[in-house]
């Protein structure tokens, strides 16, 4: 045997063709490939439109819900599933062949989690989420959500008087501070019977009235690894084969399971997670297509 062109060993007179390994390549948007809310760099766009050229599965795992991640979708030329408000929405936008899947909050609990935050004055705007249709609160949303929400199906404002009647993927408030969230918190354990799982972080608020703590309320069911196991079920790759990268605390099952999981260098994932590797480089110096451009292309 000796080897000849990349691809092919050759046995006396025969040439038997060696497949390249197809990975399945798993990213979270913010501060994992986007370093501002609706910036992504044109190296990480040529890195993700390479690997799907080479055969690649690149699949968006994102709390957003899809219409706020088209326009990434669409820039990197994508034809996959996407996996939607942290697993809770997993769909292709093109491809019947993919059977959707959801897991979502029930109206009813939908309906307190909504009441107890009206009666905690949380900040305005809150969200609720399902699917890709979207009720949101008057407030200030900032010029990316103002410009997006409309693309919603559908977008639908509420108040305390008009709380939607619908299930939930995912629901964002703004508690005023931290008695609150343990107050929602609290609340939430004692009606959802394990239902819901609350998280809240800090973020940097639209203006200086509003809070600085954001809150998230989703099914316990969700989750991004879930998504990506199916996804990848679906197109015969082995986990051993999935490439994940995330940075935070949404991300760690994704990047703490898959065979290559990554956490962003200098992000709370690689500070708090399990993962098998950091990557050299930040988001905003391109971490995630430094991978891609050294160990998957070809």
């Amino acid at each position: 045997m000796r080897p000849d062109k990349k691809g092919e060993q050759l046995y006396g007179s025969e040439t038997a063709v060696v497949q390249p390994k197809r990975y399945l390549i798993a990213f979270d948007l913010d501060c994992t490939v986007l370093p501002k809310v609706d910036e992504i760099d044109e190296r990480t766009i040529k890195a993700f439109r390479m690997a799907r050229e080479q055969g690649h599965i690149p699949v968006i795992a994102s709390a957003r819900h899809f219409n706020m991640m088209r326009w990434v979708y669409e820039a990197m030329g994508l034809d996959s599933p996407v996996c939607a408000l942290n697993g809770a929405h997993v769909f292709h936008p093109y491809d019947e062949s993919f059977a959707p899947s959801e897991c979502s909050i029930s109206p009813m609990m939908t309906r307190r989690i909504i009441e107890a935050a009206f009666e905690y004055e949380s900040h305005i705007p809150m969200y609720v989420e399902y699917k890709n249709a979207l009720w949101y609160t008057e407030g200030h949303h900032g010029k990316y959500y103002r410009e997006r929400m409309n693309t919603s199906e559908p977008a639908t404002i509420f108040d305390k008087s008009s709380i939607p009647d619908t299930p939930a993927s995912r629901i964002i408030i703004t508690p005023p501070d931290n008695e609150a969230v343990r107050a929602i918190e609290d609340m939430v354990a004692a009606a959802g019977q394990d239902e819901v799982i609350a998280a809240s972080w800090d973020f940097m608020p639209a203006t200086e009235d509003v809070s600085h703590i954001r809150m998230s309320l989703c099914s316990a069911g969700a989750d991004k690894w879930y998504a990506i196991e199916r996804i990848a079920r679906f197109y015969g790759i082995p986990n051993e084969d999935i490439y994940a990268f995330g940075d935070m605390w949404n991300d760690f099952m994704m990047i703490e399971n898959a065979g290559h999981g990554y956490a962003l260098l200098g992000s709370e994932a690689a500070q708090k997670s399990k993962a098998k590797n950091i990557t050299r480089y930040t988001c905003e110096e391109c971490g995630v297509a430094d991978i891609i451009e050294r160990e998957i292309l070809r």
